[in-house]
């Protein structure tokens, strides 16, 4: 989700040669990581309320469309657990851990 999430920082036209070459160095990096498939991905449910309690610096139309395109992301495929992030910290952490353990064990 290009302009969401974590992506290529130097996006733009390009206003020399040598921002040109790092824009193309850039997406080449992001390209090969974007092909790569984690052996699992843990995605923390959480909702804009729950976001901006926690961030009230950050701009709350921004939030609520990265909390609507997260579901979108697919990581080529994945495992993907889904976690309530909004539950108590320690149940979380210790949902994400036995999810590690499990791919760990079939890997």
């Amino acid at each position: 989700m290009p302009g969401l999430h974590d992506g290529p920082i130097l996006a733009g036209r390009a206003t020399n040669a040598r921002l040109a070459a790092m824009q193309a160095e850039e997406r080449a990096l992001y390209a090969e990581m974007a092909a790569y498939v984690p052996t699992l991905v843990i995605r923390l449910h959480v909702d804009v309320d729950t976001v901006m309690a926690r961030k009230p610096d950050h701009d709350r139309a921004l939030i609520t469309r990265k909390v609507e395109t997260v579901p979108l992301l697919t990581f080529n495929g994945a495992p993907i657990v889904y976690i309530d992030a909004t539950i108590p910290y320690e149940e979380e952490l210790a949902l994400a851990i036995a999810a590690v353990d499990r791919a760990l064990a079939m890997a």
